[in-house]
């Protein structure tokens, strides 16, 4: 039996392990979102927030930050494991597909953290500012 990996195969190893580690950053922004709106929902129930505006604002801002780094590096995963099918003549059309989804979030993204930018430090944020994806 060959145990030989190929310099293909060892590219998209590396780009599963990048993904495997998004997921785990996916999975934190959810968490924080789910802290946010819980806070939220404390403060509009005139109940004592567990977060001051201050610190809701700045987690917001991380999450928004984590969000558009996981959004671009997705991309990068995705263009890249659609190149290397390319290369090896297999059908890579699903593997596009992905690749062009993952511009569709990334501009998601953009958006979500344009409008974290522009309400930063403003009275007028809300919950709903968070939720990027």
């Amino acid at each position: 039996m060959n145990n030989k990996i190929n310099k293909y195969d060892e590219k998209v190893i590396s780009l599963l392990n990048l993904s495997l580690l998004l997921t785990i950053g996916f999975i934190i922004a959810l968490i924080i979102s789910f802290i946010l709106t819980y806070n939220e929902t404390l403060s509009l129930q005139n109940k004592e927030k567990i977060l001051s505006e201050k610190n809701s604002q700045n987690l917001s801002l991380f999450q928004s930050t984590l969000i558009l780094i996981i959004a671009i590096l997705f991309l990068y995963i995705n263009y890249n494991q659609y190149l290397i099918s390319k290369t090896q003549n297999k059908d890579s059309k699903d593997l596009l597909l992905q690749a062009q989804a993952s511009f569709l979030a990334l501009i998601s993204a953009f958006i979500g953290f344009y409008v974290i930018i522009k309400n930063y430090r403003n009275k007028n944020y809300t919950v709903a500012e968070t939720e990027d994806f």
